[in-house]
């Protein structure tokens, strides 16, 4: 496989957790209760997919990589905030500390997206 096929489908993969996550934490600000709980729902799936160290989703992994370097050098944190924040969205509710770390999740993946897709076109 060339460079850039690899790149393409990595970036693939990875711009389908970035929607997602970027969709379901615009959801929980919606007006309706059940866009709400959708949201929860799917944030702390696709957050439980990413802590699970037996998972053999290879995007998972790969985004359970970068986040454990990331979140540490942000916050002292590595992956096990999404374990953290995956409870916090099953019990229901969440606080604006646990917002924003979300929101720091969805940076970092966006920011790997970027980064892959300059790799494709040969720029990094």
């Amino acid at each position: 496989m060339s460079d850039t096929g690899l790149y393409s489908s990595l970036y693939e993969q990875l711009r389908i957790y970035a929607d997602k996550f970027d969709y379901s934490i615009i959801s929980l600000n919606s007006e309706s209760e059940g866009s709400r709980a959708q949201a929860r729902r799917e944030l702390a799936k696709l957050l439980t997919e990413i802590a699970d160290k037996g998972s053999t989703n290879p995007a998972a992994r790969f985004i359970a990589t970068i986040l454990n370097q990331e979140l540490a050098a942000i916050s002292g944190q590595g992956i096990s905030i999404c374990t953290t924040l995956a409870q916090a969205l099953q019990s229901g509710h969440q606080t604006p500390t646990e917002m924003s770390k979300l929101e720091q999740i969805a940076t970092v993946i966006d920011k790997e997206c970027s980064n892959t897709l300059a790799r494709m076109r040969g720029h990094a």
